[in-house]
């Protein structure tokens, strides 16, 4: 597996990352200039109020990512949400619910 352009082992033990608390504001925090990370195609900015999952690696500092609600979540599925509260759900039946329109995997609004 490649870990930030270097080869970690799987049997090493597992890397020790920290969670930056929400009371620490992103903006001015050692943190503002982590690399973020992701799936990819997807690109993100955390709110100032997210807590972050952050692993120092060679000197940078790296954000994995923040917890996420999966309540209402299916395996395989995924939910994007943005602060607003607007929201897109990749259903496993095929299925995409956008703010709670549900829409079939033909394209029938159902």
């Amino acid at each position: 597996m490649k870990l930030y352009g270097k080869t970690a082992k799987t049997t090493e033990a597992p890397l020790v990352g920290h969670m930056l608390s929400s009371t620490t504001p992103v903006g001015v925090s050692s943190y503002a200039h982590a690399r973020m990370f992701a799936p990819a195609g997807i690109d993100y900015l955390p709110k100032s109020s997210d807590k972050m999952l952050i692993l120092p690696v060679d000197g940078v500092n790296l954000c994995l990512g923040a917890p996420c609600d999966t309540t209402g979540l299916a395996e395989g599925e995924l939910r994007l949400r943005a602060k607003s509260g607007a929201y897109i759900h990749l259903k496993s039946n095929g299925e995409v619910v956008i703010n709670g329109l549900r829409i079939s995997a033909q394209g029938k609004i159902l």
